[in-house]
């Protein structure tokens, strides 16, 4: 990670601190490689890392503070989690221990409601819900896979995993029980409603992301049929084909 033999030189990003810490082009000092975040993480080894790439996490991770005190909260619950409709983002606010994370609606991949470690509810990109099913929208999440087998009558940890298509933090959770519990106490069940909330709030952004998805993919193929048509446009000027091929082309093409 250092230089060899304490070879040390000036920090390519801020050009002003001497450091020994190598990249593949030149040095890093340690208040620069702070300003990278959490993104630091994606270095392999400074020694196979770039300026540019430095660069880039460190735009990365004033953008994302941007976005932090940008957000202004649509929905969530309480300050474990936060959902900004307009700007498309979920936010984990700051808390004693966390700095807050922010990600964009279409890096979520897919999320689950663990209790004591199974998994009671699940769904995400190009799945249903398994185990439950939305009532109403965005409404609670009736059911489980436990259905038909005898529910314990205590609860140690119940926790929202959330899935995310993101190389730093490829899932995130959210710990709505730690100790023990019965299930049928006040707090279990206040518990269970903000993790069914939470979920089908979830349920609703991934099946807004397919839909997007959808609309992107049929916008391709629009785009792809056209390119085709003007190829074939070229042929027939070319007297390469007839009139009636291209017709004929062009119709199939563009489902005429």
């Amino acid at each position: 990670m250092f230089g060899l033999f304490g070879e040390k030189g000036t920090c390519s990003i801020c050009g002003k601190e001497k450091t020994s810490k190598k990249l593949s082009d030149g040095f890093v000092c340690s208040k620069c490689l702070d300003l990278c975040g959490n993104n630091r993480n994606t270095f392999k080894k400074l020694q196979d890392t770039t300026t540019n790439e430095i660069l880039e996490e460190i735009k990365k991770e004033r953008q994302a503070n941007l976005d932090i005190a940008n957000f202004v909260a649509t929905r969530g619950v309480r300050k474990i989690i936060q959902f900004d409709d307009n700007s498309k983002k979920i936010l984990f606010p700051k808390t004693l221990l966390t700095r807050a994370r922010i990600y964009d609606y279409s890096e979520l991949l897919g999320y689950e409601i663990l209790e004591d470690g199974n998994t009671i509810t699940k769904g995400g990109l190009g799945s249903a819900i398994v185990g439950g099913a939305l009532f109403g929208g965005v409404g609670a999440v009736i059911g489980g896979l436990t259905g038909g087998k005898k529910s314990k009558e205590v609860v140690k940890s119940l926790k929202v995993k959330i899935v995310l298509d993101n190389k730093i933090v490829p899932a995130e959770y959210i710990e709505l029980l730690k100790t023990e519990f019965k299930k049928d106490g006040f707090v279990y069940r206040a518990a269970k409603q903000e993790a069914e909330y939470i979920v089908a709030i979830l349920a609703s952004i991934s099946a807004e992301n397919e839909k997007n998805q959808a609309n992107t993919s049929n916008m391709q193929n629009t785009t792809d049929s056209i390119s085709e048509v003007k190829r074939y446009k070229e042929l027939l000027d070319n007297g390469i084909i007839t009139q009636d091929e291209f017709d004929k082309k062009k119709k199939e093409l563009l489902n005429l």
